[in-house]
């Protein structure tokens, strides 16, 4: 098992249709554990996820799936302890 903690940006406006789109996969990728947690940003548009995949090759995947659903641009880095970042930015996003 992989995890990766994805930053992403989108690239122009989004639309409101995209974005719903966006969330609605998003739920399902959490439904089915290929995301374990996810949040907006604060500062700007943008989300912050972690990851759990399999394979490294469901990474490009998954990303490719974002886009087309929103355009964006990420930053990916993989994860050591999962756990003790999601508390942390659980902290952080909920003050």
């Amino acid at each position: 098992m992989r995890f990766y903690l994805v930053t992403s940006e989108p690239i122009g406006q989004p639309e409101a249709a995209s974005e719903l789109k966006l969330f609605e996969w998003l739920r399902y990728l959490k439904k089915t554990d290929r995301i374990t947690r996810y949040w907006a940003l604060k500062e700007k548009p943008g989300l912050v996820a972690v990851l759990r995949l399999n394979f490294e090759s469901d990474l490009d995947e998954l990303l490719d799936g974002w886009k087309q659903r929103l355009p964006s641009k990420f930053t990916v880095e993989p994860l050591k302890d999962p756990k003790a970042l999601e508390a942390d930015l659980a902290k952080k996003m909920l003050g």
